[in-house]
């Protein structure tokens, strides 16, 4: 326009070509006026709030993000890029005097983790789109946490089997007691010969191969047992598939450990190794919600016997020695 207002100054008339000039030069300068007169003002004041700062997988927070214009100058370019999980979105809408928008954005929760969800930055441009101008942002991001689910482990299978095996064929073996009863009440040994009806899980499989006849042991009921449970630290990047598998797959075997009536130790790798005892659905829920804020990392760790190992790396293995 200006290049075509030089033009008509130049070839057809000066006073109508200087005037176009002088009105686009005037409109320029009254659009980056009002601009800054607004920021400085700090006419817009901007709020942002999620409904909820964990969620589980399969979920939906909203995403609430409210500007008001407190003064009579509009604002007619506002541009506020969100910081999603999701990537980077861009709201743009004009604000006049005196009034106040309102916008929602929706996440659903599709992996394990946690997310920063909030503004990222916010601009103010001009009347004519020429200008914009950083807008002071004082809204920290959210961190939004997704808890893990629990995996479904099936009663048949093969590596929860080998380690609820091997809790019941523990060495305590055919030790009398001293007295005629012992602390349970039961007569003599711990174990009897097994008929039929009785629970085949607690039969000793070690004594029974020994005596070659099939052994039950009678303070099964009593004794509290605990399955291992293992989650290697090691990971790698951009693994955020196999690192959420595992965790799951943790919370899954303790969830079949308590449904076996047994409980669970999960030992975890923070500063040094940390034993979580799994005795009940409470503690379950309790492990769920600290795995939401879990990092993997490259620390070496021991391996434990008689427990079940699960990493990111590596499918689920169960570690019986010898």
């Amino acid at each position: 326009m200006a290049a075509v207002s030089l033009l008509v100054a130049l070839y057809m008339s000066a006073p109508v070509g200087i005037t176009f000039l002088l009105i686009i030069l005037l409109g320029l300068l009254l659009s980056f006026a009002a601009t800054i007169a607004a920021k400085l003002l700090r006419a817009v004041t901007i709020t942002a709030v999620s409904d909820s700062p964990a969620l589980y997988k399969g979920e939906t927070l909203t995403f609430t993000i409210t500007a008001k214009n407190h003064t009579i100058l509009p604002v007619p370019d506002l541009q506020i890029r969100l910081l999603t999980p999701d990537g980077d979105e861009l709201i743009r809408f004009s604000l006049a005097g005196k009034r106040e928008e309102t916008f929602r954005y929706s996440y659903t929760a599709a992996h394990w983790g946690q997310y920063k969800l909030g503004l990222k930055n916010v601009r103010m441009g001009d009347f004519l789109g020429i200008f914009s101008f950083s807008y002071p942002l004082e809204i920290a991001p959210e961190v939004i946490s997704v808890f893990p689910d629990i995996a479904a482990v099936p009663a048949d299978d093969i590596i929860l089997s080998g380690a609820i095996d091997a809790l019941w064929d523990s060495p305590a073996e055919e030790t009398a007691t001293s007295d005629a009863h012992s602390f349970y009440g039961f007569p003599g040994y711990n174990h009897r010969e097994y008929v039929p009806g009785d629970p085949i899980k607690r039969i000793n499989r070690k004594l029974s191969a020994k005596r070659g006849v099939l052994m039950l042991r009678l303070d099964d009921e009593n004794e509290v047992r605990s399955g291992k449970i293992l989650l290697s630290p090691l990971s790698k990047p951009d693994n955020l598939l196999g690192e959420e598998a595992a965790i799951e797959a943790v919370l899954g075997y303790a969830a079949a450990f308590l449904a076996a009536d047994l409980t669970a130790d999960v030992y975890i790798y923070e500063d040094a190794l940390i034993c979580h005892e799994c005795k009940d659905k409470a503690d379950i829920k309790e492990l769920q919600t600290f795995f939401a804020g879990y990092k993997f990392t490259d620390f070496d760790h021991e391996i434990l016997e008689e427990a079940i190992i699960i990493s990111p790396l590596d499918p689920p293995v169960f570690n019986q020695d010898e």
